[in-house]
């Protein structure tokens, strides 16, 4: 089932894959990410961000809130999202599946 659903994955378009090596490798989807932060924004604050990316939020978890662009790549929303102050980290919306 697992090598199913990999083999899904890697004909998916919304879908990146990087090969650790020749046994792993992760997907995330493409144009999200997951944003931890110090102190939880503002709703005016989430506004002015998810106007900024031109996206919108997928998830909220406690102060962690997965976030999806219209226009920006992953790489392109982890460095706006770093560049916050009031960011922990950023990183890709990683999909978790068994090696």
């Amino acid at each position: 089932m697992g090598q199913t659903i990999k083999n899904q994955l890697k004909n998916d378009p919304s879908v990146f894959l990087i090969k650790h090596n020749e046994k792993t490798e992760s997907h995330y989807i493409k144009k999200e990410v997951n944003v931890t932060f110090k102190t939880l924004p503002s709703t005016k604050e989430i506004k002015r961000i998810t106007q900024e990316i031109n996206g919108t939020i997928i998830k909220k978890l406690n102060s962690t809130i997965v976030f999806r662009s219209n226009t920006l790549s992953t790489k392109e929303l982890i460095e706006y999202f770093n560049r916050q102050a009031m960011v922990e980290f950023a990183e890709p919306n990683y999909l978790y599946l068994q090696n």
